[in-house]
């Protein structure tokens, strides 16, 4: 690792300090939320590099675990424990309900859609687009794989007294 002092300086200086002491990086984030720096050319967890500068490198089967707060982009060195794996995954922490959806819409009851035995809650807004989208691909590959089929009148049929003549 690069020296500890430059790391530490570079989280800092793109993270900000909120109301309860926690150090949020702001400058990427890993999809899962977590911190994510560039450390001697390779991308690594914010927090795994905070304790690593402040502690030394994390031994084989261990894990730095937010004790403290529990929010994922926070690097603050006070706010995390080595644990082990097992004791890792075995805190569950209850995560709230997020309210609003990847793009920005209120999650409220009435635009929550829950399918099938899933719990998991989804934006009606979002699905809706997303059906429409597809469909419209949807009809735009019928037509180019059937343009004569496009030209027909559709409930044009042959009067029944001239069937079976």
């Amino acid at each position: 690792m690069k020296d500890p002092r430059e790391v530490i300086r570079r989280l800092h200086a793109h993270s900000v300090r909120n109301e309860h002491g926690c150090l949020l990086y702001q400058l990427a984030l890993d999809p899962a939320g977590y911190a994510a720096i560039s450390v001697d050319g390779r991308k690594r967890n914010g927090h795994r590099v905070a304790w690593e500068a402040a502690h030394g490198s994390i031994g084989a089967g261990m894990c730095v675990h937010h004790a403290v707060c529990s929010r994922r982009s926070c690097c603050e060195v006070s706010h995390l424990v080595l644990v082990t794996r097992s004791v890792n995954s075995s805190i569950q922490l209850p995560r709230a309900p997020k309210k609003y959806c990847a793009r920005g819409h209120p999650l409220t009851n009435q635009n929550v859609i829950r399918s099938g035995t899933s719990k998991r809650r989804r934006c009606r807004i979002c699905r809706t687009r997303y059906n429409a989208a597809w469909m419209r691909a949807y009809r735009a590959r019928e037509r180019a794989l059937a343009p004569e089929k496009a030209s027909v009148v559709i409930g044009h049929h042959e009067p029944l007294s001239s069937v079976g003549r």
